[in-house]
């Protein structure tokens, strides 16, 4: 009886493994930027060099400001009092933004750095002009949750 009982257990116990081996995990699905983003800040810096030139930062209340982007590649801007509508595409950690006006052509604006996940997206750019007292730098990043 005790043979009996202690191959039960042991049968038991295999089983148990093969099937907690065997059950896949469901993968956590990518987050995506399509969605409504609040905008909860702005910042702007103009830098010489490591020295900052300027600094301005904006906060923004709830419905202030936002970015929604659907699919496809479209996304509507709503900030400081104007609301665009362009096309974008987003992919290797870049955004870019590309606006078509029929008398001044493309105009487009690169992101160079996105941090995204799914309630925090992060979108900065920075610009190098070469001057005759060194690197000048635009730095401007827009901070949004969903």
């Amino acid at each position: 009886m005790k043979n009996l009982f202690f191959r039960s257990v042991l049968f038991l116990g295999m089983v148990t493994i093969v099937v907690a081996c065997s059950e896949e995990e469901t993968p956590t699905p990518a987050p995506t930027i399509v969605g409504k983003w609040t905008v909860n800040s702005r910042v702007i810096n103009v830098k010489l060099g490591t020295n900052v030139l300027q600094s301005d930062s904006t906060a923004y209340a709830a419905g202030e400001a936002d970015f929604e982007f659907i699919a496809p590649k479209t996304v509507i801007a709503k900030m400081d009092g104007t609301t665009d509508t362009v096309d974008y595409y987003y992919a290797n950690g870049k955004l870019m933004f590309i606006d078509y006006d029929p008398v001044e052509g493309y105009d487009t604006t690169v992101f160079n750095k996105v941090d995204l996940s799914a309630n925090a997206l992060i979108i900065s750019m920075l610009d190098t002009m070469i001057t005759p007292s060194g690197n000048l730098f635009s730095e401007f990043t827009v901070r949004m949750t969903k």
